[in-house]
């Protein structure tokens, strides 16, 4: 089905995690530095949609950008492939919301899937933002970044 982007989860395997997070930086700072970033390329909350289809075809819209690619889904886990626009596989958890689900990555391939996406888009590749981001939560394992959803 089709799901409206709301902007950039974050969650953790562990409390710990969090707590690590709390120390260096802020969740809502985290959230809103990738919410800018995404939004460089167009992805923007409630003006982004990621449509699942019954074929295993999937698609980001956002603007004018059309992000094409593959999933599965095995319980809660959801594989993502964007393989035929630039190589990478997203494999992350679902996790339901109020407001509709969370879907989870481990934090450096989320970020790499941000980068891939600036690259795509012909925006810059070496943002500071970015950068900054990949050295703050290099040493928090088990901290995750995706999407929020909602129907």
């Amino acid at each position: 089905g089709t799901w409206k982007y709301q902007g950039v989860a974050v969650g953790a395997s562990s409390d710990n995690v969090l707590t690590s997070l709390a120390a260096t930086t802020t969740t809502g700072t985290v959230e809103k530095q990738c919410d800018a970033l995404l939004a460089k390329a167009g992805i923007k909350a409630g003006a982004a949609t990621l449509v699942f289809s019954n074929d295993g075809s999937f698609t980001l819209n956002a603007g004018t950008i059309s992000i094409p690619g593959t999933w599965t889904k095995e319980g809660t886990t959801l594989t993502i492939n964007f393989a035929k626009l630039f190589s990478l596989k997203l494999v992350g958890t679902i996790k339901a919301s109020s407001s509709g689900c969370n879907v989870l990555f481990p934090a450096d391939k989320f970020l790499t899937f941000i980068q891939k996406v600036l690259e795509s888009v012909n925006k810059v590749a070496n943002n500071a933002t970015l950068t900054s981001l990949q050295q703050t939560l290099s040493g928090l394992n088990g901290l995750q970044l995706g999407f929020k959803l909602a129907k």
